[in-house]
């Protein structure tokens, strides 16, 4: 080799061990700072409501949860509700929403257990006027003492979140069937009152929220006769997805050019953290792990009953419209064609959810999941 050959040669190797190390010392102090979580936190979304209710959970799947024995007295009502003007919320000592739970279940009693975000929980009704309390007086009278119907239902809460949640009601509560109730899209929200030293103890231990709260700015979809566009963007996802796990360096360029960019907004209001050219980019990824989420939470658990509730139609770029082919996960979707507009609301009045209640109680009952031999009906609800 001439020495020109070997100078070139040094000069390369130096060059690419000043770029390791600028690397490695970025790296190490992108770590040392938290620079990608000081970037992040202010771009995530916050879950506000009833902070007092609220806490930060030790699950990294959850985020959050209710506090056991929590009440509070909430001055909110829907504007067509005809029953208050205000109402209490009360959580029962196993930190669900209502009134107080046996933990073991007698062998006689068919116990249901529904998840869901504020629609289930019930944010605008008292403790006695949320579908699942609504849906127990129905099988009270139907089925007397033979059925639970719990409410597991938290504020904003997304189909990720509510499956980790279920995957340990399960073990500790043992319901029969479990209920899906399919609202909220998108990615999962953090409590408002979370502190910075919890946040980074959530995403060290679940790494996913990087990928879920940083998405690869430019991934859309790309239709199939475009297979060489479609297969730049997949594998650009595929190596920012990784490179979001692992690297504090490449998470605070990547924040970095998105506020650049103008991806994050100032607004104060929780669920507008993202300009709106981009909300279908960062619903995405959240998305993408509930449908995920879902499908190994149903195989894992094969002999569980589960159906999934959807008002309304499934929101477009969901999985859930393949469940009712699915082993033991079975949808039933309330229509609201045709109802007042209070029907279709987030929050609605109390009156609403006895028609949620009615209708889903019936489906139950009509697709045999009550087993009515063994629980002695006495006469239908109302």
């Amino acid at each position: 080799m001439t020495k020109t050959g070997i100078l070139r040669g040094q000069i390369v190797f130096l060059i690419m061990r000043g770029l390791f190390f600028l690397i490695l010392s970025g790296e190490l102090l992108a770590r040392v700072f938290s620079a990608d979580l000081l970037l992040l936190r202010k771009a995530l979304y916050y879950q506000a409501y009833g902070p007092a209710i609220h806490r930060v959970s030790a699950d990294p799947r959850r985020l959050y949860e209710l506090v056991p024995n929590a009440f509070a007295r909430d001055p909110f009502a829907h504007a067509k509700e005809t029953k208050y003007k205000g109402h209490d919320t009360t959580i029962n000592e196993l930190g669900f929403r209502g009134k107080t739970q046996p933990r073991l279940k007698k062998p006689d009693v068919y116990r249901i257990i529904v998840f869901g975000g504020s629609n289930t929980f019930g944010i605008a009704v008292g403790d006695e006027d949320t579908y699942p309390a609504q849906m127990q007086k129905i099988f009270d009278v139907q089925y007397p003492g033979k059925v639970e119907v719990w409410n597991a239902g938290i504020s904003a809460y997304v189909m990720s979140q509510m499956v980790a949640y279920a995957e340990t009601a399960i073990k500790e509560f043992d319901p029969d069937l479990v209920i899906f109730q399919d609202k909220n899209q998108g990615r999962r929200a953090f409590h408002y009152n979370v502190t910075f030293k919890e946040l980074k103890e959530l995403f060290r231990q679940n790494k996913e929220l990087f990928v879920e709260n940083i998405p690869f700015l430019w991934q859309q979809h790309v239709p199939p006769a475009q297979k060489a566009q479609y297969f730049f963007v997949s594998t650009g996802i595929r190596i920012h997805r990784s490179l979001v796990r692992s690297s504090a360096l490449y998470r605070t360029l990547c924040l970095s050019l998105y506020y650049g960019l103008g991806v994050f907004t100032n607004s104060p209001h929780s669920s507008a953290r993202i300009a709106e050219k981009y909300r279908d980019i960062w619903a995405y990824e959240g998305q993408r792990i509930s449908d995920r989420e879902l499908k190994l939470f149903e195989e894992r658990h094969r002999k569980k009953k589960i159906v999934l509730f959807v008002i309304g139609e499934p929101a477009e770029g969901t999985g859930y419209k393949d469940v009712a082919i699915r082993r033991n996960l079975e949808s039933f979707i309330l229509n609201t064609n045709g109802k007042a507009p209070e029907y279709q609301d987030m929050h609605p009045p109390s009156y609403v959810y006895a028609w949620y209640a009615r209708e889903l109680c019936d489906f139950l009952v009509q697709k045999g999941y009550l087993p009515a031999g063994n629980l002695n009906p006495k006469k239908a609800g109302p």
